[in-house]
């Protein structure tokens, strides 16, 4: 899998829980944590650096707790809907309480979706195994957005007309 996760969860022992869960059930699928939502907003932007200094990669999945110190989820979310360049990003909104108008503004924003955040290391492992789908899903949709559509040739996708007479 080539595809990244970004965790932006200001709570440690369940960003360490929901870490070493995902580890495990996609080994080796790279996972970056921010703390705030200022923190998942350069990074989503390409601002944070790494340790060998380059930009990080756009990740397939954020994990957003929808509580954030700084920027919370949902502003998180606003800003994302405004970048051409994250429209494919798959946005899963967490939240320990989640009401109904939270849930609802999420899904306006295009959180695909709101869950509530496990508690204990069986329900953020059942989440970490939830999130295969949503990587395979990410990188076919990247592997479909590199490609030619189906039954089109690189001279029809270029206007050329290939029928036969």
């Amino acid at each position: 899998m080539t595809g990244s996760i970004l965790l932006a969860d200001n709570d440690m022992a369940s960003a360490r829980l929901l870490q070493s869960s995902i580890a495990e059930a996609l080994p080796g699928t790279p996972l970056f944590h921010v703390k705030d939502g200022e923190g998942a907003i350069r990074f989503l932007s390409g601002l944070a650096l790494l340790g060998d200094h380059k930009s990080p990669p756009t990740p397939l999945i954020l994990l957003a707790d929808a509580n954030l110190p700084k920027k919370n989820g949902l502003e998180v979310l606003e800003w994302i809907k405004t970048q051409e360049s994250l429209r494919r990003l798959s946005v899963i909104v967490l939240s320990g309480a989640p009401c109904t108008l939270m849930v609802s503004r999420a899904y306006e924003l295009g959180a695909k979706a709101c869950l509530a955040k496990p508690g204990d290391l069986a329900g953020m492992r059942q989440l970490a195994e939830s999130l295969k789908i949503w990587v395979d899903f990410g990188e076919i949709l990247e592997t479909a957005g590199k490609e030619e559509p189906p039954g089109r040739s690189r001279a029809t996708a270029a206007g050329e007309d290939r029928l036969p007479r």
